[in-house]
Order: C-alpha cells, then structure tokens, then sequence
C-alpha cells in the first residue's frame, strides 16, 4: 500500500494479513481509516504498532529515532531512516522495541560526539536489525550498557563499526548489572588495529544464557585485546554461554577470552589472515578465579582451526582454578599450539578430564609439568609429562626415567640404551628402553 500524499506516517497498524489499516500523523491526524472486515468488526488500533523515524526528525539530535521511540510506551517497532543519518546524542533503547532499519546497505547510523545507543536500568525483549552503526573517530560505544540489566534481548543483521580506541562495539560491564539470555546472530562487527579494550566486552555479576552466533569479526594485527570477552565476575560462576559460528580476521589480540563460566564453549570458530604474531591467546579458557567454583562443569571447544599460535601466545590455553583443576575439552580441531596451566601459576592444570583431546590436529604442545594429561577416545591412550597414573584397561606414555641399563645375558640388546618410556598397564607402571637409531 502506498504512502499517502497528504504526508509521512508517524504511526501506523497492521492487521494480520500484514495490511496497514489505519495510519496517523505525528500531529494525530488520520492518513488511513480503519477498515471493516466482511464480519462487520473493525480492526482494533491497539494491535501492532509502527513508529516512523524520520517524521520525528525535525531538530531532533537522534534523527527522529528517540522521538520515535518515546511514542511508543507500550512497545512496537520504531522504522529508522533510509540512507545514512548523523546523530549527535546517544539513542536510549527501551523495552519491547524494535529497532528496524532497511537492510545494512540502506541504513546507517554514525555518531562522532558520543556513544550510539545506551539504556537506563533494566531493559528486556528490544530487538536491533538491518541496518549498520558506526562510530566515527570520537564517538564513544555503539552499545553500552554497562552496570544495567539486559534481558532477553536480540541483535541480527546488523554491521557494527567501532573507529575509536578504548571503545567497544558492545559492553555490558561494570559492578551491578547482568547479561541475561540475549542472542546476538547474523551479524558483522570490527574495530581498530589499535584497540586496547574488547571489541565485545561481557563482564559483569551475572551472566548466563548468551548465544553469539553465525558472524563475522575483523580486526588488526595490532590490537591488543580480544574480539570477544565474556567474564562473570561474581563468586559463583556464569552458566550456558555459547559462542559458534564465527570468523575471526586479523584477531591480533585474540579471538576469545572466556572466564569464570560453567557448561559453556566454542564452536566451529576460525582463525585467517592474521601473518603476524599474536598479542594474547586466541582462544583463552580460565575455569574460574575463585577456588569455591565446582571443576567438573564442563567448557568445551569443538571444531577449532587455528594455527596462528606461538610458545607465547598459543592457540588453545586452557587454565585451571587456583586449586589446579577444571574440567575442558577440545574435540575435532586443529591448532598449532595447545597450552594448559594454572590461573596465577606455571604449572598445568591438575585435571583436563575423560575425552579431553578427541580427533585433533596439535603441531606442538607448550605443557609444563607435571600433572597435565590429555586422554585420546576411544583407545584410552594418555600422553604426559610425567609418568602417568591410568586405570584398569588403559595404557599411558610418559617420560624418560633413565639413560643407561645393563643389557640382558644373551646380549639381544646394546649395553647402553638411549633412555626408557614409562608405561602404565592396569595401573601400574613399567620402562620400555630404547636405542639410538
């Protein structure tokens, strides 16, 4: 149905064949009557309700968008500009908004003096999608919700920018405040090479319920932190945090820094394009920082390729509690280097758990001893840097105990041997020898 020819929607109702049957002003005068259906009842205008932005955008610092906003109390969708639009003030969101633009081609959003979108206490059930936001140099946050509650929210099909450093594309931290089932999905972002702060930065008392998904991250070989952190910095430890789908470019200070958070993990995430060496982990794992945590939650990763990593900065680093334990996996991957330790120590995490290392891929492996051990399913052989301690049934290799023995009285064997594998059978250990070649 076209627009009206007496002036733009400020408002409009749907009824639910998707038809606007009734239309308004921002002055309140009808563009569109009602209409009946062929019961004879009319279409309710308390149904679906549409905000236009751009009828609000007279003088208006946001473009019309706050205004546009603010005429919904009760929740609706507010219908951003078409064409890219300057605003100059943060737009505050609101619940049980959605915030629609024309696809990420045909709508932006820049701002140059402040953050982009804020909130004020408590928001839930707001939606942001089809468009692009971009904090031009001097702007502030495009998402900032730090020390406020998000609940329930969604973003899609957005492109976000962040030009400046210190600032994020999302950042939801602080002392108070919570990041509670929100799905972010479809979506792009990518910040500065110089950027010292997370480009998505979740960390806060209470986190649980985040899905980051299917999109797409772009950063420099020069930045300094991660593409993505997601901390609970309360006593008790986050739950059900998911991050997959995602492509990491030029991560130069890491793709992803998980803390403090329980059955959570990384899926089918990717490392390219970054020929230089890292500045931080690309996937760090930290069971937690308080002792009090239970180690038998499970953080996975699956199906990780990544072979940027160095000695340093490794591909996977998992890291125990501060009592030396966690329970991780890594599944189905192939990084270059694979690193495990203890939060605040240097030696390796005490317990990495039944089927920790299944089908991957590892160049080389930076893991101090002793204590670390990884377990390859389905054949229960375990590979240490000590000798091992295995149950009934399984067999582990571990190191060299000595480098020198008798050989035995038919003289089958060379007097002096290079050293011995130890290897527990049953659960008890044995020295296998071994010449030079």
């Amino acid at each position: 149905m076209g627009q009206p020819q007496s002036g733009r929607w400020a408002h409009a109702y749907r009824n639910d064949a998707g038809q606007v049957v009734y239309a308004e002003n921002v002055d309140g005068s009808v563009n569109l009557t009602s209409i009946s259906f062929p019961d004879g009842t009319a279409q309710s205008t308390a149904g679906p309700k549409f905000a236009f932005a751009d009828s609000f955008a007279a003088g208006s610092s946001t473009a019309g968008i706050q205004e546009a906003i603010n005429s919904l109390p009760n929740g609706g969708t507010v219908v951003l500009p078409l064409g890219t639009v300057t605003t100059t003030a943060a737009i505050v969101l609101a619940s049980n908004i959605v915030l629609m633009g024309h696809g990420i081609g045909g709508t932006t959003i820049q701002n140059s003096t402040t953050d982009l979108f804020t909130i004020s206490g408590t928001i839930s059930g707001a939606i942001l999608e089809n468009f692009s936001a971009i904090s031009n140099v001097g702007g502030g946050h495009i998402l900032n919700f730090n020390n406020q509650s998000v609940t329930q929210c969604e973003i899609r099909a957005v492109s976000l920018v962040q030009q400046n450093t210190g600032k994020s594309v999302l950042t939801s931290a602080g002392a108070s405040g919570g990041f509670f089932g929100n799905w972010l999905h479809e979506f792009a972002f990518s910040y500065v090479g110089s950027n010292t702060v997370p480009a998505i930065y979740i960390s806060n008392p209470a986190v649980n319920n985040v899905v980051i998904e299917n999109f797409r991250s772009t950063g420099a070989s020069t930045s300094t932190s991660y593409a993505i952190w997601v901390e609970q910095t309360a006593t008790s430890a986050g739950v059900v945090v998911e991050i997959r789908k995602g492509t990491f470019e030029i991560p130069g200070g890491g793709a992803v820094n998980l803390l403090t958070l329980v059955q959570s993990g990384i899926s089918f995430c990717g490392i390219y394009d970054l020929v230089t060496t890292p500045n931080n982990p690309m996937f760090h794992v930290a069971k937690s920082t308080f002792s009090g945590a239970a180690p038998s939650a499970v953080i996975s990763l699956d199906h990780i390729n990544s072979t940027v990593g160095t000695a340093s900065f490794p591909d996977v680093y998992f890291e125990g509690d501060v009592a030396g334990q966690g329970t991780f996996a890594l599944n189905y991957s192939k990084v270059n280097y694979l690193k495990g330790g203890v939060s605040g120590a240097g030696n390796d995490i005490v317990l990495i758990g039944t089927n920790a290392v299944h089908r991957v891929n590892v160049t080389a492996t930076e893991l101090d001893t002793p204590g670390f051990f990884t377990s390859f399913a389905p054949s229960q052989f375990t590979l240490t840097g000590a000798p091992p301690t295995v149950g009934a049934g399984q067999v582990g290799l571990g190191t060299t105990t000595a480098t020198s023995a008798t050989a035995g009285a038919n003289g089958a064997v060379p007097a002096q041997v290079a050293g011995y594998l130890v290897v527990n059978i049953g659960g008890t250990n044995f020295k296998i020898p071994y010449f030079a070649a």
